[in-house]
């Protein structure tokens, strides 16, 4: 029968970080390797630290570990991962704290916030994967002369302290991935979800001053055609005004040729002297019809007088109005 609280140790106790979902993540720091006295390296110390912020397990990492370790599908471990949060959680609901095996004890501190307390004997747990490597090439016996003196002199041109540069570089490299996640998680994801906002911001702000602008144009472009129409009106308006004394004026050079009783000897007058260039116009007043013709200028007018004076022998008379 599967262990589900076990193969959750052992996950935490392989990998340098887990998130337990509904709990926290677990969290692996290494302490940095040192010279002693002798020359010889101290290793570094594995520690397991618990942050009860990070509480989701975004990639299903966790269950998909053990899925591959006990060959059996995430659905199934799922429902025993459930069972086994139901009991941690009523664990410290009624008793304040839970206990896992071979790991550590959960508890809650005055401020109500989840802690972890790791057992003592995993607290520090020295990093030592190289020394049987080391038993195993020290117990090879060499065959002949010739390879033993190849070894004594790779021993003389190697030292020491280059191997314990190889052993600093192997136990770095997991340290230094480990930061890079979590700085990259913490900081310069949420500032890029920031700037992605702002450029948000930015885009509507830089819609709405456009919209604006568009506007604002329109609105010109509108007074713009309202005033043209005005000033072409009021010129209109100006040349009418400007037209009508013009015309007033031509108008009010009038020569009368005469008034008649007899309407055929009017119209036979008038034939006479358009023949000889005066446009002569007839008009009924009351009972009678008067004889004039219309002149554009005053010079004119008095040209007309003269010539109707040659043709007819009769007077005519410059109305000036």
């Amino acid at each position: 029968m599967l262990n589900i609280q076990r193969e959750i140790v052992n996950i935490v106790l392989e990998q340098d970080f887990v998130v337990l979902p509904g709990i926290g993540a677990f969290l692996t720091e290494y302490s940095k390797p040192y010279f002693d006295k002798d020359g010889e390296i101290v290793l570094p110390e594995k520690k397991i630290e618990f942050n009860h912020m990070i509480d989701r397990d975004l990639d299903n990492k966790l269950l998909g570990l053990i899925s591959m370790k006990v060959n059996l599908p995430k659905e199934l471990l799922k429902t025993d991962y459930n069972e086994f949060l139901n009991k941690f959680r009523s664990d410290i609901v009624l008793y304040q704290k839970f206990e896992i095996e071979n790991l550590g004890l959960f508890f809650k501190n005055e401020n109500h916030e989840l802690e972890f307390y790791q057992e003592k004997s995993k607290q520090s747990q020295k990093v030592d994967s190289t020394k049987s490597e080391e038993v195993s090439i020290k117990a090879i016996k060499p065959i002949s002369a010739k390879p033993v003196e190849v070894l004594e002199n790779e021993d003389s041109a190697n030292p020491t302290r280059t191997k314990s540069y190889l052993k600093i570089l192997l136990y770095l490299v997991p340290v230094f991935l480990i930061t890079t996640t979590l700085a990259y998680t913490i900081f310069i994801k949420p500032l890029k979800n920031k700037s992605e906002k702002k450029n948000m911001v930015e885009e509507i702000d830089s819609l709405t001053e456009l919209q604006s602008e568009v506007f604002n144009d329109s609105n010109l472009q509108v007074d713009k055609v309202e005033k043209r129409n005005s000033d072409n009106s009021s010129e209109r308006k100006a040349s009418i005004k400007n037209q009508s004394p013009r015309d007033s004026s031509s108008n009010s050079h009038i020569v009368g040729i005469g008034i008649f009783k007899v309407k055929e000897n009017v119209d036979n007058l008038a034939a006479y002297l358009a023949e000889n260039g005066i446009p002569a116009r007839v008009r009924k007043s009351g009972d009678r019809y008067k004889l004039f013709v219309m002149a554009n200028s005053e010079e004119q007018a008095i040209e007309f007088v003269r010539k109707i004076e040659q043709l007819t022998g009769e007077k005519a008379v410059y109305e000036n109005n």
